[in-house]
């Protein structure tokens, strides 16, 4: 069974994996349903003499009151705590200010499986009230003691076998199918971003955007297996990847990506004609940039630019006049200015009663 999480219930009655599984339809055929020998061993994929041999050992184990096939059932509801360890645990793990779903998290990262219910049972049986609403620094902030004999894997991707577990940030995987379908997956697969032969680069930029997208600030947060998921690792890389990582990243790197999401985003009709609110270090020249990265990406043009009138100078405002390129240039008002559009008379002759100006003037 350990070697196949896929397997359906009709498989499992119909195809048995099992060795025990397989002796035991196969000795209930030569007993119960009174096959031969050689019609069990062609039936069942043994030889006559392993048939014969299986009888025997049958024989022996039921004349000793052993049950050859399964376990002994013991009656009656298992005790999951007998000598108070758990107990504990869920106690020093309160102590620490962690919620019941946090609580649950961590033990299961020991391979302990209790539900909800119960943690919560076991902390209002040792008196402790409910947990005071935290904001998200806060959680961040708490420390989380995993025991010592719990070790760190290393970074690798996974097979996604079948599997069950509990998180609070499933809503990450939302994003996938959208990933999916926008050929995000794609692009950064082709990006020039630096990856190794266990981490490839598709799964080092999930990992970055799940931090992200679950505005977890460090990785001290416990419950991050859908980040895991979401990135498509076992683990998410340690916190020196991101820092050693970073110098290997260049910029021509990320403006390449931006141009490949830039040609994403017309392909799907996601961008507007109107862009507004350009920043830029060297903020003279930002226009035509901006313009040169726009039209590369997308050949539809742009209707027209909005942007602050300190922005660029007046010569690259002439090359958009060239271009025949319509912008809007906010201008920054003073005390004067407010004042004479404050007195301007609107169409139908009323003043305005506005304290405040009632539009930015353009250039």
């Amino acid at each position: 069974m350990k070697n196949n999480p896929n397997l359906e219930p009709e498989e499992y009655f119909g195809k048995p994996e099992n060795a025990y599984h397989k002796q035991y339809r196969a000795m209930m055929d030569f007993y119960y349903n009174k096959m031969t020998a050689a019609e069990v061993a062609e039936k069942h994929g043994y030889t006559v003499s392993t048939v014969y041999s299986m009888s025997r050992d049958l024989k022996a184990k039921l004349n000793n009151a052993e049950d050859p096939y399964f376990k002994t059932v013991t009656l009656g509801r298992k005790l999951l705590d007998e000598d108070g360890t758990l107990t504990s645990m869920i106690v020093a793990l309160r102590k620490n200010y962690l919620s019941v779903p946090e609580i649950k998290s961590v033990l299961e990262a020991t391979d302990i499986n209790v539900s909800l219910l119960y943690i919560d049972a076991v902390l209002k049986k040792e008196g402790f009230a409910r947990l005071h609403r935290r904001d998200n620094e806060t959680k961040q902030e708490t420390k989380i003691e995993i025991p010592e004999q719990l070790l760190a894997e290393k970074t690798r991707i996974l097979d996604f076998s079948r599997e069950r577990f509990t998180s609070q940030l499933a809503g990450l995987l939302c994003f996938l199918p959208f990933i999916k379908c926008y050929e995000l997956d794609k692009a950064i697969a082709a990006s020039a971003y630096p990856e190794t032969k266990l981490l490839n680069r598709s799964a080092s930029i999930y990992a970055f955007l799940a931090l992200k997208l679950s505005n977890i600030k460090r990785y001290s947060a416990d419950d991050l297996w859908c980040m895991d998921l979401f990135a498509g690792l076992n683990v998410l890389p340690k916190t020196a990847w991101f820092s050693s990582y970073s110098s290997a990243v260049k910029r021509e790197m990320n403006i390449d990506f931006l141009k490949s999401l830039h040609k994403l985003w017309h392909k799907n009709g996601l961008l507007s004609d109107t862009a507004n609110t350009l920043r830029h270090d060297n903020q003279d020249e930002a226009i035509l940039e901006f313009l040169d990265f726009h039209q590369e990406g997308a050949p539809d043009k742009l209707k027209y630019l909005v942007f602050d009138s300190k922005f660029t100078t007046y010569q690259n405002l002439d090359k958009l006049n060239k271009q025949h390129i319509m912008f809007v240039t906010i201008r920054r008002y003073g005390a004067k200015l407010v004042e004479r559009i404050n007195k301007l008379k609107v169409l139908s002759g009323r003043k305005s009663k506005s304290n405040g100006p009632m539009v930015k003037a353009a250039m």
